[in-house]
Parts: structure tokens; C-alpha cells; sequence
């Protein structure tokens, strides 16, 4: 059956004229790769890939990746997972800047295993995308708050996001 979806369609290990080789596994299931009678890898169905369950996981729909988690946090393109999370975000858009790399640092919450950022660093294009900006951003009173900026001059602000010189502390610092 060519459609690849019933129990009949089969397995097939096929070395191509490119020179490559091709695993294909034309029923609408998983991929299991194994040893020693021990499942180590997996390629789901749709196209998802896991190494022992959630050591490694790659969502294809999300392009996300997933340390230690299974479930990679939404919009992230890298969440590690352990005590402490880490998430990595690529063109990411905060309503003002239009895009950037963000990293977020932080811990879950035990309750809901929501993401608690305690420290971020986002890398941004401002203006017409020829300029960029780099903040370090801390959890004060439940908020993230920005700490400290370099902006596309190189000018530092620390405690306050516009710098009027080189270096630019807040009044009373």
C-alpha cells in the first residue's frame, strides 16, 4: 500500500543514488531505535524525535527542543529542565522591539511547573533593524525589571533603560 498508514506497508532500508541512506517506516507509526531489547530513540509518527523519553526531545511542529522535558515551554526554541530551567528564544517580539535572541534563567513553580524567570538577557533590533541593544534583566517584586542596557552607541545605563552618557547610573546609585 503506498500510502504509508496501514499495518501492510512495511519497513524499508533503501541506499539511494545521491549515496545517502534512507530508514523509511511506511506505516503511520513509531520509529524505534533500540539495544540490548532497550528502546533508546524514537521518531513519533508526526515526526517528533525523543531520546529515553525526554533526555532529548525535538518537537518537528514547534522547532523546539526539550533537555530533560518532553514538553519544551511554548515559544521557546530551547528549554533545558532540571532543578532550574533555561529557555532560549529566537525572533521573539515584546510589542516594542521587533526581534531578538532571548535567554531566559530561572525555576519552575512546583505547584503548576510554570516558568519562573529569575534573570533574562535579550539581545534586540531597534529602529529600522540596523541598531541593536543588549539588557540584563532581574526579578524585582515579582517583576522582570531591566538592570542594566548597552545600547547601539555602547553607552551603559544601570537602573535605567536610557543612557545620556557613556555611562549612565540612576540618581541616587
Amino acid at each position: 500500500n503506498a500510502t504509508g498508514t496501514t499495518n501492510s506497508d512495511g519497513f524499508d532500508l533503501i541506499s539511494g543514488a545521491d549515496g545517502q541512506a534512507y530508514v523509511y517506516n511506511r506505516e503511520n507509526a513509531i520509529l524505534n531505535f533500540a539495544t540490548n531489547s532497550t528502546i533508546a530513540a524514537k521518531i513519533l509518527a508526526n515526526g517528533d524525535f525523543t531520546v529515553d523519553t525526554d533526555t532529548l526531545f525535538v518537537d518537528a511542529s514547534a522547532d523546539s527542543v526539550g533537555i530533560n522535558t518532553s514538553s519544551p515551554l511554548a515559544n521557546h526554541q530551547l528549554t533545558i529542565k532540571g532543578n532550574y530551567i533555561a529557555g532560549f528564544y529566537r525572533d521573539f517580539s515584546d510589542g516594542s522591539s521587533s526581534r531578538g535572541y532571548l535567554l531566559y534563567l530561572g525555576a519552575t513553580r512546583h505547584s503548576d511547573d510554570a516558568l519562573i524567570a529569575a534573570a533574562r538577557i535579550t539581545g534586540s533590533l531597534e529602529g529600522n533593524d540596523t541598531d541593536g541593544t543588549l539588557e540584563f534583566s532581574t526579578l524585582n517584586s515579582g517583576t522582570i525589571t531591566t538592570a542594566m542596557k548597552i545600547d547601539e552607541d555602547q553607552q551603559v545605563s544601570i537602573g535605567t533603560t536610557s543612557a545620556q552618557a557613556l555611562l549612565h547610573t540612576a540618581t541616587g546609585t
